[in-house]
């Protein structure tokens, strides 16, 4: 996995990652996209709750996902 890839395809599974846009040469950022588990209260019949989890997702380390068109993963030494 050497080529960039589309965006559309990053991982989802927590690990590292570079995005870019495609002919923006300075824009270029790490980061990761987290599952994160969070306690919801879900109404159940009778006007009683029941407390679940739910699992969210939430980008770390990005400020421009929003122009990102691809991805590659982090290559470490």
């Amino acid at each position: 996995m050497s080529e960039w890839q589309t965006i559309d395809t990053a991982p989802i599974d927590g690990s590292w990652f570079v995005i870019c846009r495609v002919g923006d040469a300075d824009f270029c950022e790490v980061g990761r996209y987290m599952p994160l588990q969070v306690e919801q209260y879900v109404e159940e019949p009778g006007g009683l709750y029941r407390k679940v989890q739910k699992q969210f997702f939430d980008w770390e380390g990005f400020d421009n996902l929003h122009r990102a068109t691809h991805w590659m993963p982090v290559k470490l030494p």
